[in-house]
């Protein structure tokens, strides 16, 4: 019975962390939308978000994930604790590609935009110089 409810933490920790991707962009005013491509299950909006934003979105799976994780794990028994533990781990894992994206974001100016076209687009604004 215990592998079978650690099997569902694992399974639940894939949606758990495209969701909260999802979650940050509803709370940050955005209209997200989950979809299934290339394989993957993934959380994208149409139109711009900001750098801030971003960052802040790439960013929420891995933060809220391991620090929730982390307290739960204080008080589920171990043979469950176990299945959090590897599923954590896998997030962590999973959240190795946020992590260079959000480096790779950071490097690019605050007033950049971007846009999940086919991939990631970065839109920089023309910023204009007083004569």
């Amino acid at each position: 019975m215990t592998t079978i409810v650690g099997i569902g933490i694992i399974a639940a920790s894939v949606f758990l962390h495209e969701g909260l991707h999802g979650l940050a962009l509803r709370l940050l005013g955005y209209r997200p939308r989950l979809i299934y491509a290339r394989g993957f299950l993934l959380a994208t909006v149409s139109g711009f978000i900001t750098r801030r934003d971003y960052l802040i979105m790439i960013l929420t799976p891995i933060t809220t994930m391991s620090l929730g994780g982390a307290l739960l794990l204080l008080w589920l028994p171990v043979s469950l604790g176990q299945w959090l533990l590897v599923a954590l781990l896998l997030n962590a894992a999973a959240s190795i590609g946020d992590l260079a994206v959000a480096t790779r974001v950071r490097r690019f100016p605050a007033e950049a935009l971007f846009a999940d076209m086919n991939g990631i687009k970065v839109f920089i604004p023309e910023m204009q110089s007083e004569s």
